[in-house]
């Protein structure tokens, strides 16, 4: 095997290697997007809950009886 072919596996095999690791890593970085989208969502839906409550006239009159 001569010293150029060599190489040209070593560089097939870094390409490859820099491609599968950036697939990964941008799989990676959007699950964690979808994720905090996710948690997101669910605290303004929380707090939009909780702002409806506090500002519905029936609950405003039963604390004003308590």
């Amino acid at each position: 095997m001569n010293r150029f072919r060599i190489y040209d596996v070593v560089q097939k095999s870094l390409s490859t290697a820099l491609f599968v690791t950036t697939v990964l890593g941008s799989g990676f970085i959007g699950i964690n997007v979808y994720n905090n989208w996710v948690e997101k969502q669910k605290l303004q839906a929380e707090l939009s809950y909780k702002r409806m409550i506090k500002d519905d006239p029936e609950n405003k009159r039963q604390l004003a009886k308590d």
